[in-house]
């Protein structure tokens, strides 16, 4: 299998990496939610690199950015619905299951934990972003 790395973020996307590319569609079939009932996995390709795109710099005849292909190294995954507060389970690709055409079978399970969003508590006092010396916490370390 190739190497795989997970990013999640606040907007409940997982985001996949491999080392090699992937079939969205093949990847989407295979990947299954283990310790969690009734989740359903949706398989998207990532989003383009946040930048402007400026024609004067493309190929003539293109009109618009380069889109994302179906063989890819980079996958958002979105689990419906979202794992509730501080619920755990795990992204599975089966043993087996195939990620790429030109790919075997997976010879073992791989699996990566994920977990909804954990209790956390802001200080709301007027000091909170101080240090006890009375430095800025965004202003580093002297």
């Amino acid at each position: 299998m190739p190497y795989l790395s997970l990013h999640g973020c606040a907007t409940g996307n997982i985001t996949l990496s491999f080392s090699y590319p992937v079939e969205l569609s093949k990847l989407q079939a295979a990947l299954r939610v283990t310790g969690a009932a009734n989740i359903a996995v949706k398989v998207t390709p990532c989003p383009p690199p946040d930048f402007t795109f400026y024609p004067i710099f493309a190929r003539a005849g293109v009109t618009g950015p380069p889109t994302t292909p179906a063989n890819t190294t980079c996958a958002v995954v979105r689990l419906n619905p979202a794992l509730g507060v501080a619920q755990a389970a795990t992204l599975e690709l089966p043993a087996g299951s195939r990620y790429n055409s030109l790919a075997g079978p997976l010879g073992k399970a791989q699996g990566v934990k994920v977990f909804g969003l954990r209790r956390f508590r802001v200080p709301l006092r007027q000091d909170f972003q101080e240090h006890k010396d009375g430095q800025d916490v965004y202003d580093g370390i002297k």
